[in-house]
């Protein structure tokens, strides 16, 4: 497996930290000022960082709930690409205790709890943040047990009073959880002292444990060191077999921009997050054309030829393949921008993808594969209901409108766009044969790039040098 990375990749000791609520991006800067500050990690972002360059992750915090954790393999996949991956404080601390037997690095005290099963429980490092503000009222129950701690030692509380006050914490949901508003936990004139105390002694021990990571990370970069003297040795970490599940979620992630233009991300990068928000028709069509150009890599490979990943497009569009193609360039453009009506200002780039999908299209015909007739007619059953072709009348008062003449020409628009449906937008090419290459290459710059290349030719020109059409 190679890693091909086109941005970012000329610092090769690139820290990605996710991070927020437990250390915000400001207090963290003040750190480590040079390192990529992301926020809270959620599944895929491994596999975003490894696209943009990342020589080192550090988790901090991540998302568990409203958005999908991130997973243990993307993470045993970076760590097969010899990137190193540093946990602490919170998810971060979470993912080491389960992972760093495979070479995941954990640091901090929460750490240690997990990895020594003093602790269990995903809730006691929980805290409740908005997708925007990282910042939470919440009170962890790794802090109010490290709190506590303190509050015996310092003869505040008694061991008694202490495990009384974590257990009724313990009991409350995560989300409920506050050492400061539970003034009915402290019902006692010695528990009255001891919340006085509060205010001014609370431990914040994600906090600490984070700062702490990164001030270790930050002296070792100063030093030029590769890594902490326990870190594992595991540059020779065996193949990485990814499996359908991730197979799947590394074709999403490689086409899938960042959720925010952060600074550090180039220009391009920047851009297409931005079209998250500000165009996402243009942003979909884009990602269709980097993941017909993804296949490519699969389709080379497949072919058992040599292919680089900028090398693709040219590979892709070889008269062997487009001459194979069941159906002309003139219909599948005419398929796509009827599934696309709303998109109808974006016709270049419609016009783009059309050819690049006929090249597929070509392939498949030529080594005589096919999707199931199962996800054609689930596809087809998909289509009238989003269009509401409940009756005959219906469907061929449609047909007239988009100049579909013949319900063979229906069916035949239906067998054009199934396999655009379900082996490209839900990342089913294992359907027909095809096995993922797990190559982060930067597929939806390139993208980017070849349409706005393309869109220097004359059609015609670019017709003429790529399509035969075939009746």
């Amino acid at each position: 497996m190679t890693l091909n990375n086109s941005n970012n990749s000329n610092n090769l000791n690139n820290f990605f930290i996710f991070t927020g609520p437990s250390l915000s991006h400001e207090e963290a800067r003040k750190i480590m000022p040079d390192a990529h500050y992301h926020a809270p990690i959620q599944c895929g972002d491994v596999i975003k960082a490894l696209r943009a360059g990342a020589k080192k992750i550090i988790i901090i915090d991540g998302y568990f709930e409203q958005k999908g954790a991130v997973w243990h393999k993307e993470i045993i996949f970076a760590l097969s690409q010899g990137v190193l991956v540093y946990g602490a404080s919170s998810m971060g601390a979470l993912r080491a205790a389960e992972l760093h037997t495979l070479g995941m690095i954990g640091y901090g005290k929460i750490f240690e709890l997990y990895k020594n099963n003093v602790i269990l429980d995903d809730d006691e490092v929980a805290l409740v943040h908005s997708d925007t503000e990282f910042e939470s009222r919440i009170t962890p129950m790794v802090n109010i047990r490290a709190t506590f701690e303190r509050a015996v030692q310092e003869n505040i509380a008694s061991p008694q009073q202490a495990e009384i006050l974590i257990q009724q914490f313990k009991n409350q949901a995560y989300y409920n959880r506050s050492i400061f508003n539970n003034t009915d936990f402290f019902n006692t004139p010695d528990l009255l002292k001891l919340q006085s105390w509060l205010k001014e002694n609370y431990v914040d021990q994600k906090k600490q444990d984070a700062q702490n990571l990164l001030h270790l990370l930050q002296a070792l970069k100063n030093t030029n060191l590769k890594h902490t003297p326990e870190t594992p040795d595991f540059i020779n970490f065996p193949d990485f077999t990814g499996g359908l599940f991730f197979n799947r979620i590394f074709r999403e992630m490689i086409t899938e921009p960042f959720d925010l233009p952060y600074e550090w991300l180039s220009i391009q990068e920047k851009n297409l997050a931005r079209l998250k928000t500000q165009d996402p028709q243009v942003l979909f069509l884009l990602q269709r054309v980097a993941k017909c150009l993804h296949l490519g890599l699969d389709i080379s490979v497949f072919n058992q030829e040599k292919v680089l990943p900028h090398q693709v497009y040219h590979y892709l569009c070889q008269p062997e393949f487009i001459s194979h193609c069941p159906v002309s360039l003139d219909f599948i453009y005419q398929a796509l921008l009827i599934e696309n009506k709303n998109n109808k200002n974006n016709k270049n780039l419609i016009q783009k993808l059309a050819a690049i999908y006929q090249a597929f299209l070509g392939f498949m015909s030529r080594e005589k594969l096919s999707i199931s007739p199962v996800f054609i007619q689930k596809y087809a059953d998909e289509f009238r209901r989003e269009h509401e072709l409940i009756s005959i009348e219906k469907t061929m008062s449609w047909m007239q409108e988009n100049n579909l003449k013949t319900s063979e020409e229906f069916e035949k628009f239906i067998c054009v766009l199934a396999p655009m449906h379900h082996v490209i937008d839900l990342h089913n090419a294992h359907s027909i044969g095809l096995q993922t290459q797990l190559t982060c290459y930067s597929w939806l710059n390139n993208a980017e790039e070849l349409i706005n290349n393309l869109n220097n030719l004359k059609t015609e020109k670019f017709n003429s040098h790529l399509i035969s059409n075939n009746a």
